[in-house]
Formats: structure tokens, sequence, C-alpha cells
């Protein structure tokens, strides 16, 4: 078990690094996929699944993150401007 948040990030950091992703951007992935990963599990659907996919995307890195919910994300209406 353990935590999800965790899992995942590793996860995620593990794949990036595997692609050839290189140190300092894999401290970015690790915040990135930290957040994603977050609030997927603050927000997502009952049954508390979460999906990490790790992937090259020609000179790209793509991290998806899904749960599952039905809704689609919002953004919150009280959320400073400059975030």
């Amino acid at each position: 078990a353990g935590d999800p948040i965790r899992r995942g990030r590793s996860f995620a950091v593990g794949a990036a690094r595997d692609l050839g992703v290189g140190p300092r951007a894999l401290a970015v992935v690790e915040l990135l996929a930290s957040e994603l990963i977050t609030n997927a599990v603050k927000f997502g659907g009952p049954d508390g699944v979460v999906g990490v996919t790790v992937r090259a995307d020609g000179s790209l890195l793509r991290i998806e993150v899904s749960d599952g919910s039905r809704r689609s994300p919002v953004v919150d209406p009280d959320r400073p401007a400059h975030l």
C-alpha cells in the first residue's frame, strides 16, 4: 500500500529517468507529478483510483494523470489571478 502520492511521484520520476530525462528536469517532473497526483487524489472519484502515464512525445515529456471522476476539472473562482 503506502502513500499513493509518493508512489505516483516515484513512478513518474523513474519513468522519466528511463526515458532519458536529466537530473535538473527530473526535479521539475517530481514537482509537477506531485501536484497533479495530489489533485487527482483530493478531487477524484469515489473509487480513489489514480492513473499515471509518462511518455516521450517528440522532444517533450508528457505526464498524464487520471482519476475516477466523471467531472471535468474547473478553476477555483477564488484562486488568485497570478496562479
